[in-house]
């Protein structure tokens, strides 16, 4: 029955955005020029989502002619371009059919997956986790006047890049329940791979348990990538959660230590968390400069510390206690 109504509720909701995407401009002008008057349309055409307007009219101003297009990657460019204002670190964001991801980091750019609806908290995860840490720490690495390595990527900084990215998800509440199944889902899957299951197997398995056909489906090829159905993982997906608890437990110790100066250190460049120690020394030289950018959670680090305090502090209390004095509050 849960899987019935997942899969009910899943159509409803496809239904529900190909209406919206379909319905008449006309119809909303409509509406508007009855609620707005003397706002006024003069030949609308089209949808909601892309359409075209000979003129709008207010009060004898006249504008025109109007075109339109819904463009997530419009709506996720002027959220980056808030925090990355210089004219000349601009972040672009363009649509892309040669990606598999629904989106992905360049050095000053992300790619977004044409074709492709992204909710509103989906781009906000997107500016959080593509722009402010992986194109941020990029921009960062390029700012630096001597260790301009920084701004390059290699592979032993991918557990450490992930794990800082899906931190700043999770502290600014740009994550989610969905977002966080979504990486456990990869995890599991990869866990199985390694074990002989094939990519029909880990398939089913994610359908049987209420995911969607294309969640599942999603979830086994990125597992798959650049393998067979039956030839093993491609494991990259495990650096979301080890990189999350090598950044979490780094700054934690941080914040108990009152070191908070090495916090921002984090968002430099493209750097391994092992590295910071040598990273503070560079600091303390003048070798190594502050990040230019920031993330919106690092920027205020007293704030992001009494989070961390609060929360190391929350990790030491007995969840069976916890459990046996408030369950019958939520029975």
């Amino acid at each position: 029955m849960r899987r019935a109504g997942l899969l009910l509720a899943a159509g409803i909701g496809a239904y529900l955005l190909i209406l919206l995407a379909n319905f008449p401009a006309a119809k909303l002008a409509d509406h508007l020029q009855q609620q707005y008057a003397p706002l006024a349309f003069h030949t609308v055409s089209g949808s909601v989502f892309s359409g075209d307007a000979a003129g709008i009219e207010h009060n004898a101003l006249v504008a025109g002619p109007v075109h339109w297009t819904f463009r997530p990657s419009g709506l996720l460019q002027g959220r980056l371009d808030k925090l990355f204002n210089d004219p000349a670190a601009r972040v672009r964001v363009i649509e892309s059919d040669g990606i598999v991801a629904d989106a992905a980091a360049g050095s000053d750019y992300i790619k977004l997956r044409a074709n492709t609806l992204f909710s509103e908290r989906d781009l906000r995860g997107l500016e959080a986790h593509e722009g402010w840490v992986h194109v941020g720490t990029t921009l960062n690495g390029s700012l630096q006047p001597v260790c301009t390595f920084l701004s390059k990527g290699t592979p032993s900084d991918t557990i450490t890049q992930e794990g800082l990215a899906v931190f700043i998800e999770i502290v600014s509440f740009n994550s989610h329940p969905a977002r966080l199944r979504r990486i456990a889902d990869r995890i599991r899957a990869i866990g199985l791979a390694e074990k002989g299951a094939t990519f029909l197997d880990v398939f089913n398995l994610l359908h049987d348990e209420g995911r969607s056909r294309e969640e599942a489906y999603t979830a086994a090829m990125r597992v798959f990538r650049g393998s067979l159905p039956d030839s093993g993982p491609f494991t990259k997906d495990l650096a979301y959660s080890t990189g999350f608890i090598d950044v979490y437990n780094f700054i934690r110790l941080a914040v108990r230590r009152g070191q908070l100066d090495r916090i921002p250190l984090l968002f430099c460049g493209k750097l391994a968390i092992e590295d910071m120690g040598t990273l503070a020394e560079l600091a303390e030289t003048g070798m190594l400069v502050p990040p230019h950018y920031l993330p919106p959670p690092v920027i205020d680090i007293s704030a992001l510390t009494a989070w961390m305090a609060y929360s190391s502090f929350l990790n030491r209390l007995d969840l069976a206690q916890v459990e046996a004095d408030f369950a019958h509050l939520l029975d």
